[in-house]
């Protein structure tokens, strides 16, 4: 997981939120004196095949890429070769999504159904109908720096065609250049793959916790301090969609939306995706406060726009728990079914 990779340390968290015995080993173990974090830099755990890359905007505002290679039989394994989390500011724009529900079935033979841990819920591809593969056999390896990279960029590789059960996949390359110059601040993600035989499609996807705004092949993630609007440059036609992943946490109405972001590359002997993600500041607040879930809305065909909102069991004009939909064997609530109340046309 990339999770804690992005930026120093948190205050000590509260009893409730971080778990008592968790609370009361930290407790234990402080001399009493809170040392100054560390400033936010670049690094490189080239035993586990992890990278951080980091910049600021014009504005100050801290950016922090981190991207994943190593293998899919790691400690607490999940299936994530490939796999990138964006963090600006305090917010991550694009996430890991962290662990599932703590239930048996994460724990025994059934683990990598949970989207959580396999690879369908992290921002790698969907290969030839298939998903990454469980085992050390299934790496990545990982580059940092590309000579045709501009002086102002930071580059990240992954080779990453072994993560997956596809024999006839030769090439599985993803490049991540992170650009802070003047007003502008981007990430280039550029995939390429490669196939002998016919070829076969991919589904490229990237996902997030945080509302969402469709419009073809583009997509903007709305973050409390900072909008990313990704674009689409290739292939081109492509156009983004949305699928609800539902994440049920310890308590009954305690439900947040994981948003897959998605398109697809028609089947070639060699193709490749490019997305450019932009970044902006914004004024004011927007959606639900930070945390996981919020609104999601998408073009109509008439042009209007479609919100498709957060829903817990308690909502007073909820449908009912009878009206759900499911993502493989995860119930979804009311509202990304479209037979919720707050499913409304804007």
């Amino acid at each position: 997981s990339l999770l804690g990779t992005l930026a120093p340390e948190a205050p000590l968290q509260g009893a409730a939120e971080a778990g008592l015995s968790r609370t009361l080993r930290d407790l234990l173990w402080w001399d009493g004196e809170r040392q100054a974090a560390p400033p936010l830099a670049d690094a490189l755990l080239p035993a586990s095949g992890i990278a951080r890359l980091t910049a600021r905007t014009e504005a100050g505002a801290p950016i922090a890429l981190a991207i994943k290679a190593g293998h899919n039989d790691e400690h607490h394994n999940h299936n994530d070769i490939g796999s990138f989390v964006l963090h600006v500011a305090d917010e991550t724009l694009l996430a890991d999504p962290g662990p599932g529900r703590y239930e048996r079935d994460y724990f025994n033979e059934r683990r990598y159904e949970s989207p959580f841990a396999n690879s369908l819920g992290h921002s790698v591809p969907r290969i030839a109908g298939r998903l990454q593969g469980t085992g050390r056999a299934f790496a990545g390896a990982l580059t940092i720096g590309a000579n045709d990279a501009p002086t102002s960029s930071k580059t990240a590789t992954v080779e990453f065609a072994r993560a997956y059960p596809v024999a006839h996949l030769t090439t599985a390359r993803r490049t991540l250049t992170l650009t802070a110059a003047g007003d502008d601040s981007t990430v280039l993600l550029h995939d390429r793959f490669a196939f002998t035989g016919a070829g076969e499609e991919v589904e490229e996807a990237l996902v997030t916790w945080l509302p969402v705004t469709l419009a073809g092949a583009t997509a903007t993630i709305h973050g409390q301090r900072h909008d990313l609007t990704l674009t689409i440059e290739a292939p081109t036609g492509a156009q983004f969609a949305i699928t609800a992943i539902a994440h049920e946490g310890k308590g009954d109405t305690d439900v947040a939306i994981l948003h897959r972001l998605g398109f697809t590359i028609p089947p070639a002997t060699s193709s490749e995706a490019r997305i450019r993600m932009m970044l902006r500041a914004r004024q004011g607040r927007v959606g639900n406060p930070p945390g996981r879930g919020g609104l999601v809305t998408r073009r109509a065909d008439d042009g209007a726009d479609i919100a498709i909102g957060h829903h817990t069991p308690e909502a007073p004009d909820s449908v009912g728990t009878g009206d759900t939909g499911r993502v493989g064997n995860t119930p979804l609530p009311a509202c990304h079914t479209g037979r919720h109340h707050m499913c409304r046309r804007r």
